[in-house]
């Protein structure tokens, strides 16, 4: 059993690399957009809500939301927007020529990263950083004082930025 998933690492390993050698030379697509949330099994979070403003804002820009659910598929176009099944042709050439990757947990469970190459990857979380209201947002979770209000704003804007330099500094010490 050990050696059977030995040998599959290693043949994802050597499609990726190849996917990702191939799919260099793609141009990207201007203003094409794509999107995924929650390993593809899911129309939400940050991402969906990201995707709807664009789809409703922008119309230069084309946002392809991607999934491995026919059921989420159906429900994105039956809103009028383009949703594609992760695993079809058309998801693969959406993927090799976006512009912008939208996620919510990572490029590797969201959407097939063999595919994508050289395009923006913006990061949505599902937690952090809401475009929704969640959590924190509730109005019985923040003091009533407006000072103190701004205070935990300003700490916890710290506190953040202090976690993503980290990050970063982590990223810079791996090269």
């Amino acid at each position: 059993m050990l050696f059977k998933t030995l040998i599959n690492k290693f043949l994802y390993l050597i499609l990726y690399c190849l996917g990702k050698a191939i799919f260099f030379f793609v141009p990207k697509k201007k203003n094409l957009w794509i999107f995924g949330a929650w390993q593809g099994n899911a129309y939400a979070d940050n991402a969906k809500y990201l995707f709807k403003y664009v789809n409703q804002n922008n119309p230069e820009i084309t946002a392809v939301w991607l999934t491995r659910s026919i059921k989420i598929k159906s429900k994105i176009e039956a809103y009028g927007h383009k949703a594609e099944l992760l695993t079809s042709i058309s998801a693969m050439k959406y993927m090799s020529r976006a512009e912008a990757v939208f996620i919510t947990h990572s490029l590797y469970s969201d959407l097939n990263p063999a595919f994508i190459s050289k395009s923006k990857v913006i990061h949505l979380f599902h937690a952090s950083f809401p475009i929704k209201m969640m959590g924190m947002d509730f109005s019985g979770f923040y003091p009533k004082n407006i000072i103190k209000r701004i205070e935990f704003h300003f700490i916890k804007t710290i506190l953040l930025a202090l976690l993503y330099l980290y990050v970063k500094l982590l990223q810079i010490i791996k090269k």
